[in-house]
């Protein structure tokens, strides 16, 4: 599972469905992505018998609840959290924190609360999230108040897009 979020500027949105079938049918939407909004990849499927990709995907309905839907795979805007680095440190990608969150260890326990202007590191690559939190960035490293920490064990921090979609509590240059 990776983090990603929709790049679709001009008000164009991609609806979210039900399940791989309803995708396929255009039927029974659960939802909608909006420019920028971020969302978790859970995996890629082939329709049998085409070349049509669909993504199972977690996102925040709009009853905020965080759930599982389907939408078209095909190049329609999805981007990953690691194509869009705020930066690049020694090959690594670093993101900025934008509002105060914590980061954790591999057991949930809490490390550190980060702010606004701090930063975390992650291994090149696809932007792995947290197995039971979903919504958690899988790191290895962080600064924090101009300090740079690499505590040589498996990170984690909270971006809350569970809890706001649209503002991520971490996020790259997007």
């Amino acid at each position: 599972m990776n983090l990603c979020f929709m790049r679709r500027p001009g008000g164009i949105t991609a609806p979210v469905f039900g399940s791989m079938a309803d995708c396929i049918n255009y039927k029974n939407q659960i939802g909608t992505l909006y420019h920028l909004e971020c969302f978790v990849l859970v995996s890629v499927q082939v329709e049998s018998g085409t070349e049509r990709r669909y993504a199972k995907i977690k996102f925040r309905n709009p009853q905020g609840s965080w759930v599982a839907g389907w939408i078209e795979f095909n190049g329609g805007g999805v981007n990953y959290w690691d194509d869009n680095a705020q930066a690049y440190v020694n090959g690594n990608p670093r993101y900025k924190v934008m509002l105060t969150t914590n980061i954790y260890n591999g057991s949930k326990g809490k490390v550190a609360t980060l702010n606004p202007g701090d930063y975390v590191y992650t291994r090149p690559g696809n932007a792995p999230v947290g197995a039971t939190e979903e919504d958690w960035l899988k790191c290895f490293a962080y600064k924090k108040d101009g300090v740079y920490k690499e505590p040589g064990i498996t990170l984690f921090v909270d971006t809350q897009i569970k809890h706001g979609s649209t503002k991520p509590h971490v996020r790259g240059n997007w």
